[in-house]
């Protein structure tokens, strides 16, 4: 609810960095990159991608692996706590996810690639929790119903998408 914290072109700050917290990412496959069992998240260039060989990816927002392994905790958390309900087969695949992959502030769920892909305007969309988890849901929607959209089902996608970011 703070309207004077600003992006600053991805600086941190002492505020932004009191309030972040140290969290593990885990079924990670061992690569060194933001991949595992669930997701696959990388930047939009090639080489612009995360990598520690040690697979501990401590980053401040000021570096681009901060959007990547924010991204990769939401979408394993979330297929982790699907799964848990005993929903084996909801979007149980390794789910790709681009940060950065525009300048717009827009993110999507592609059904054409069948990745999320989240936008770098205001504050880049692949830092806030929410809006990873309500692409996600989007995503959740069309391997469950491959036709999704149109009409009413595409106001019934965001309010799933919400529902879904909301219920975390």
């Amino acid at each position: 609810g703070d309207t004077s914290l600003l992006d600053g072109n991805d600086a941190t700050s002492a505020r932004l960095d009191g309030v972040r917290f140290l969290v593990t990412l885990p079924r990670l496959d061992g690569s060194g990159f933001t991949r595992g069992a669930f997701a696959d998240t990388h930047g939009r260039d090639a080489g612009a991608r995360a990598y520690s060989p040690t697979n501990d990816f401590h980053f401040s927002r000021d570096l681009p692996g901060f959007e990547q392994a924010n991204a990769y905790f939401h979408l394993d958390r979330a297929q982790t706590r699907i799964q848990s309900l005993g929903f084996t087969n909801v979007n149980n695949r390794r789910q790709e996810a681009v940060v950065n992959a525009q300048n717009q502030d827009n993110s999507f769920y592609s059904d054409g690639s069948k990745s999320l892909n989240f936008g770098r305007g205001g504050v880049d969309d692949a830092e806030d929790g929410d809006i990873v988890l309500h692409e996600y849901g989007h995503s959740i929607q069309y391997n469950q119903v491959p036709s999704w959209g149109g009409g009413d089902e595409d106001s019934m996608g965001e309010g799933f998408g919400d529902y879904l970011a909301a219920s975390f």
